[in-house]
């Protein structure tokens, strides 16, 4: 991480600050000061951190005067994690240098470390308030800013990088981030690909930019084809033709289940082979179990299993993961979807924890958990989900959310999406993040 940094502490003269002025050369400093510095930008540059430490240490005891020292030594402490001392350095650095514009960055990095968002945005607005032009820090604070919901001083930040960097892939592809957050996707492709454009291999545009097919979809579709499997919370637009994973239409046989007789989603179900899922396949067995508890079902019946957007809604999401292993065949599959909690009405909550869907499992959490609504009533995103109508209502059906389902106890990244399916033993066969706000992991159970 901010290997920027440490190239630049190993040129002489290196200027952190804004003032222009900088730390006088090395050349004119006190040869104990200058002597120590330069061992511990050498070992700084080679990944030593304590020596480097030690050696920034002795470098301010010797002069205490001089802020890029600080700077340094800081810097050495918060990449170790020691944040308590690297905040005392760095708060060193700008009392002896109001204008030292690194030191500011970092002390805002290690408040996003910490969890102190509101400090981390005031620390970056400095940053550029000193330098317009410290092109990294616009990512960081932008990111706040949408996680906290403050749409248009995000727009502001934006529009201030790109005027300086017209031709940077990064600034487009956070006001595409913006418009996905405003719910506005005609925009934001229009953005992606201008980021695109300026730099095809960059790795902040979401891999599908519309509602088509995925690009794992192919080289897996044998996996489906004429094999039978089962839908949890079916039927989903993204297995329709033409779709996310049209799946619907190649596959041989398809059951599915849904938790009640009646859903916010499907209305009235009824049992029996009522599924209809592709208007040229035979229905599907509709079962009303839950998706934690399918005990109806025997071990090894299907060849593959279908959630979309599901997962989300169950308040023990390893019960549900091991129940639908349970149902595969060996080396069978699992097509899981799930929200990314950055563009949807939950981006303001924190990500959940591995730890705690670990809890939550040995607790044996059950449907009627409310814990995480208090998080949710504070922190949902109304202006992205106006279909939730007010928040009394809201809280009043959340309220009764056994019965209706509506709450996401939880929210993912990928990178959580896939600690928790390897927790329980799947592997992984592709991931994928689909625009607007979608994770894709094609899962493959192991043989036993």
């Amino acid at each position: 991480m901010f290997n920027w940094f440490k190239k630049t502490v190993a040129v002489p003269n290196h200027q952190a600050s804004a003032t222009g002025k900088g730390t006088p050369a090395t050349s004119s400093l006190p040869n104990e000061y200058a002597a120590h510095k330069k061992r511990g930008n050498e070992f700084l540059a080679q990944g030593r951190l304590e020596e480097a430490t030690e050696c920034y240490r002795q470098a301010v005891a010797s002069n205490p005067g001089h802020a890029e020292g600080f700077l340094n030594l800081g810097f050495a402490l918060k990449e170790q994690q020691l944040y308590d001392e690297a905040e005392q350095a760095l708060k060193q650095a700008v009392l002896l240098d109001p204008k030292m514009v690194d030191a500011y960055y970092f002390l805002g990095s290690i408040a996003l470390e910490r969890g102190n968002p509101s400090a981390a945005i005031d620390y970056f607005n400095h940053t550029l308030e000193l330098k317009p032009d410290f092109e990294i820090v616009y990512g960081d604070l932008c990111q706040l800013l949408f996680q906290s919901g403050q749409l248009e001083r995000a727009r502001n930040v934006i529009q201030q990088g790109l005027a300086l960097f017209p031709q940077s892939a990064q600034f487009h592809c956070l006001l595409g981030n913006l418009y996905v957050a405003q719910k506005k996707p005609e925009q934001a492709v229009s953005c992606y690909r201008k980021a695109l454009a300026i730099q095809p291999d960059y790795a902040g545009v979401p891999q599908t930019l519309s509602s088509g097919t995925a690009s794992s979809f192919q080289p897996l579709e044998q996996l489906f084809i004429g094999k039978s499997g089962i839908e949890i919370g079916g039927p989903s637009p993204a297995f329709h033709s033409g779709s996310i994973f049209p799946v619907y239409p190649i596959v041989e046989h398809l059951d599915n289940c849904n938790f009640g007789n009646t859903t916010v989603w499907e209305g009235d179900i009824r049992l029996g082979l009522t599924f209809q899922f592709d208007q040229n396949k035979p229905a599907g067995r509709q079962y009303v179990i839950e998706a934690t508890a399918m005990e109806c079902l025997n071990s090894g019946t299907y060849d593959f299993v279908l959630s979309s957007h599901v997962l989300e809604h169950v308040a023990n999401p390893i019960l549900a993961l091991l129940e639908w292993k349970r149902l595969l065949t060996d080396s069978g599959t699992l097509v899981l979807l799930l929200p990314d909690k950055k563009h949807t009405f939950d981006h303001r909550r924190p990500l959940t924890t591995m730890a705690h869907l670990i809890a939550d499992f040995e607790a044996a959490v059950q449907e009627d958990d409310l814990t995480h609504l208090p998080e949710i009533l504070a922190l949902h995103d109304f202006e992205l989900s106006p279909e939730d109508g007010e928040v009394e209502a809201f809280e009043k059906r959340s309220m009764h959310n056994v019965e209706n389902r509506c709450l996401h106890h939880h929210v993912f990244d990928m990178d959580l999406a896939v600690s928790l399916v390897e927790h329980v033993g799947l592997s992984v066969l592709a991931t994928e993040e689909i625009f607007p706000h979608t994770l894709l992991l094609v899962l493959e159970k192991n043989r036993a």
